[in-house]
C-alpha cells in the first residue's frame, strides 16, 4: 500500500511542479543598523538553501536583522508575522561549541520573523530565505540573564505579543503570542517523550538549547558566508507548540486536500514527500493572506516584549517594541 502511495505521490508531484507560478521576490536593499542572525526553522518542510543542524531542525544567516523598526515592501498576497523568541550572546555564536553555558549572560530579545506570503505561496520555491531573510525585526531592548537562569523564569514571567495595525480600521489586533514557558514543549520534533520531566529537560531551557548552539556553532565554522564569524544572535523559532503554523504537520496534510481529494492524497501527505510537502507549505500560506493573521500594504505589524510587574502580578511592563512597515511595492 505504502508503494501505491509513493507512485501516486510521484504523479501529483510532477502535476504541482508542472502547474505552479514562479514568484519573483521583492528586492531589498539592506538597511544600515542591521545584524546578521541565525534563524531556526523547525518546520516540517525541509528547504534547499537551508543548514540541516539535527533531526527536523534546520537553518540559515540572515545577515541583514533589523532593530526596533523596519520597513518593508508588500505584495498582494501580503505577509504574516510570528513572535518569536531570540538570544543575544557576548560573543559570535562560533566560539560556543561545547561550552559550559549556565554562566554565560544574554539578552533575551523578541524578534518579529516576518514572511512574505506571496513567496510561501508558490509550491515551486524550495527556498526559505525567498520568503524569510530580510523581513525580520528585533525589540529595541530585551532582558539580561544567564542562559542558567532562564529556567527558573516563573511560567508567564516574559510575553511577547504580536498584534497588526490596521490601515483600514486603525485598530490594533493580536496575531500571535508566545509565552517564555513555550521554550520547554518543543517535544513535536524530538520524538515521544513520555513524562514531563523529560518535557522539560529537552526543552529549549535544557539540553535541547545546548543542541542548538553546539550545531550552530558547528555550522558557522563550515560556512562561506563572511558574516558567520560575526553571528551573535540566535533566534529560536522552533521554540513551543505555539510558534509557526506552517511546521504543524497535521495542519498541513489535513488542510491541504480533506475536502478535494479526500482520505488517499491525505495519507499520501504525511509520508514526507518533498514535492508535496511544499505544496503543503504553499496551502497554509494561501489560507493565511485570506485570513485575520495577514497584513497588507498600510499596515504595521507591532511587537511588544513583556514582563510581569515584580510589584503586581496581573500587570506587565513593556520592555521593548519592534515594528515592522508594509508599504506598496
Amino acid at each position: 500500500m505504502k508503494a501505491i502511495y509513493r507512485i501516486l505521490a510521484g504523479i501529483f508531484a510532477v502535476i504541482f511542479v508542472a502547474g505552479c507560478a514562479s514568484t519573483n521576490p521583492v528586492v531589498r536593499s539592506p538597511g544600515a543598523n542591521t545584524l546578521p542572525a541565525w534563524m531556526c526553522d523547525g518546520s516540517q518542510v525541509t528547504f534547499e538553501d537551508t543548514e540541516h543542524l539535527f533531526k527536523d531542525y534546520e537553518g540559515l544567516i540572515d545577515e541583514h536583522v533589523a532593530k526596533a523598526e523596519l520597513t518593508v515592501p508588500s505584495q498582494e498576497d501580503g505577509y504574516d508575522g510570528e513572535a518569536e523568541w531570540a538570544i543575544m550572546f557576548p560573543e559570535p555564536l562560533i566560539n560556543y561549541e561545547g561550552k559550559q553555558l549556565d554562566d554565560i549572560v544574554v539578552i533575551i530579545y523578541g524578534m518579529i520573523e516576518g514572511k512574505d506570503l506571496q513567496v510561501l505561496s508558490d509550491p515551486c520555491e524550495k527556498n526559505w530565505s525567498a520568503s524569510s531573510v530580510g523581513n525580520n525585526v528585533v525589540t529595541s531592548r530585551g532582558v539580561s540573564i544567564t542562559l542558567g537562569k532562564i529556567k527558573d523564569l516563573g511560567n508567564n514571567a516574559l510575553m511577547l505579543t504580536l498584534s497588526v495595525l490596521r490601515k483600514n480600521c486603525q485598530c490594533e489586533e493580536v496575531i500571535h503570542s508566545t509565552s517564555i514557558r513555550d521554550l520547554d514543549y518543543v517535544e513535536d520534533n524530538i520524538g515521544n517523550l513520555s513524562s514531563e520531566k523529560e518535557r522539560h529537560n529537552f526543552g529549549l531551557r535544557g539540553k535541547l538549547l545546548t543542541q542548538i548552539i553546539d550545531n550552530v556553532s558547528k555550522q558557522l565554522k563550515k560556512s562561506s558566508n563572511p558574516s558567520a564569524s560575526k553571528v551573535k544572535l540566535l533566534n529560536l523559532a522552533v521554540a513551543g507548540d505555539n510558534s509557526a503554523a506552517v511546521k504543524d504537520l497535521d495542519n498541513v496534510c489535513r488542510g491541504t486536500f480533506w475536502t478535494k481529494i479526500g482520505y488517499v492524497i491525505d495519507a499520501i501527505r504525511c509520508f514526507d514527500l518533498l514535492p508535496l510537502k511544499h505544496a503543503g507549505r504553499s496551502h497554509v500560506a494561501k489560507q493565511a493572506s485570506k485570513s485575520w493573521r495577514a497584513a497588507h500594504a498600510g499596515d504595521v505589524m507591532i511587537l511588544r516584549l513583556l514582563e510581569k510587574s515584580k510589584n503586581d502580578p496581573d500587570q506587565y511592563n513593556t520592555i521593548g517594541t519592534a515594528r515592522l512597515k508594509l508599504i506598496s511595492s
